[in-house]
């Protein structure tokens, strides 16, 4: 991690007690410092609100071909990414036709409503507004931007963004008196037993830079996506030479992220204003692919997001960001290096993953996309990233120990189940077998309480609905 006084240096300078100016120079001066110990970490664009939270590059490096580099955002502490300061924590449904999104790579073992009941959960237990709806209609504030849409583009549809706080899932297990939280504890890998059953897991304690064991018969796997798929790598046993889930072919195969191409600029106060009544409000196109039903060109899917921030009277801040899922493909992909280890003995990962011809096409329409939308909100846009930045910049990979019918072909059944390890559940975004046009976080908090309801009932247990969230939503209320 970075160093103390860099910590310290950090937290001075997102301070108040400092004067405008001071600040602004102090974050320049500690992206410079942070090029030292995280070139990777600083080029995300939360980092410079909280770069003690995020991995030191020196200590956890990973390796990229010349011509494909990736960027790996990583953040180390209690809650990951979604904890980190300036997160947008958007969260959106998957679309019943993204189910089937490049079946002829395997496409999602399941449809919309298998997962339709643990979206609701969910949805309620984060305090969405109107929990249960697919798309979320603009309140009255978003009407007036919804008219200039429509008018422009009447096949369009939007919705509003819904944002949360992560849930305070920690204090809520601690309800139960049978949890046991180990800081520093850097996870190696899934521990199997003669019969193959998942048996436990090991970690490197970095207190002391010993290996440590806990048994336990269910391992729930969510270490964000590269990581997940490296732990079941490093899950080496005599019945399974390759880690948990090699033999399928699958493991580390199907890199994907998003392309993201954005603008900012200043626009129209009353354009900007309808887009909602918060103080950070975003409005969604889903499909911005679809705003004109006989352009046939388009056929990429590819998201918009709004986004409203503090203004004045005459102008306010225009932000337009677009997401396209890159398709799964079996060259993007990652691998554990033979030879060299980080500073928690494990392999390097070694990342490939580059974008098709036809994915920078649809990154261009994406950038014809914003200005088309720039102009409907009177905007000027003054900073204008045409191309994607490089893969992992989204922030979003995904696809790397996929879900799928057989074990032939993919790491996991259709309820986050390792085919072969019976009690390892993967649930985070490595499960994907293809990425949604838009945040895929939702996605993953629903697949994995179907897969613990599953896991309990599957062990004779009452299950989740009657126990669990119901501990959970009377913690929360309370």
């Amino acid at each position: 991690m970075a160093s103390a006084a860099f910590q310290l240096s950090a937290q001075a300078l997102r301070a108040d007690v400092l004067p405008l100016p001071a600040r602004w120079a102090g974050r320049a001066l500690s992206r410079v410092l942070g090029r030292i110990r995280q070139p990777v970490q600083s080029t995300c664009f939360a980092w410079v609100d909280g770069p003690e939270q995020y991995v030191d590059d020196r200590d956890a490096p990973y390796e990229t071909p010349p011509d494909a580099p990736f960027h790996w955002i990583r953040a180390w502490q209690v809650g990951g990414r979604m904890a980190v300061p300036s997160h947008g924590r958007l969260y959106s449904r998957m679309a019943p036709e993204e189910f089937g999104l490049h079946g002829r790579n395997g496409g999602w073992p399941i449809g919309y409503n298998d997962l339709a009941p643990w979206y609701d959960i969910v949805e309620g237990l984060l305090g969405l507004s109107q929990a249960g709806a697919p798309q979320v209609p603009p309140a009255a504030q978003g009407r007036e931007l919804q008219d200039r849409l429509r008018h422009r583009w009447p096949a369009l549809v939007t919705s509003v963004g819904r944002t949360a706080p992560p849930l305070p899932a920690l204090a809520s297990a601690s309800l139960t008196g049978r949890v046991t939280f180990r800081d520093g504890a850097v996870a190696h890998q899934v521990l199997t037993d003669a019969t193959g059953a998942t048996s436990g897991a090991a970690w490197f304690d970095r207190s002391d830079a010993r290996i440590r064991t806990a048994r336990a018969r269910l391992v729930f796997l969510a270490a964000s996506a590269l990581e997940s798929a490296r732990i079941l790598m490093m899950s080496r046993a005599a019945q399974h030479p390759d880690g948990l889930g090699g033999q399928s072919g699958a493991l580390g195969r199907y890199l994907m992220d998003h392309l993201l191409v954005s603008g900012t600029g200043t626009a129209d106060a009353d354009a900007m204003q309808s887009v909602g009544p918060e103080p950070h409000a975003w409005m969604i196109i889903r499909r911005m692919d679809r705003r004109d039903p006989t352009r046939h060109d388009e056929i990429a899917p590819y998201s918009m997001q709004l986004y409203q921030s503090a203004q004045s009277q005459r102008r306010a801040p225009f932000a337009a960001v677009s997401f396209a899922p890159m398709a799964p493909r079996w060259e993007n992909r990652i691998s554990l290096h033979p030879d060299r280890h980080d500073a928690f003995r494990r392999p390097l990962l070694r990342i490939t993953c580059r974008p098709s011809g036809d994915e920078l096409a649809t990154a261009s329409r994406q950038a014809r996309a914003i200005v088309e939308l720039a102009e409907v909100c009177n905007a000027r846009v003054h900073r204008f990233d045409g191309c994607p930045p490089v893969p992992g910049a989204a922030v979003h990979e995904a696809g790397v120990a996929r879900m799928g019918l057989s074990p032939d072909g993919s790491v996991l059944n259709p309820f986050n189940e390792c085919w072969d390890a019976p009690g390892l559940f993967v649930t985070d975004a490595a499960a994907y077998p293809s990425l949604p046009s838009h945040a895929p976080t939702l996605t993953g908090m629903a697949l994995t309480a179907r897969a613990v309801q599953h896991a309990l009932r599957a062990r004779g247990h009452a299950g989740l609905r009657s126990s669990l969230v119901a501990r959970t939503a009377a913690t929360l209320a309370g």
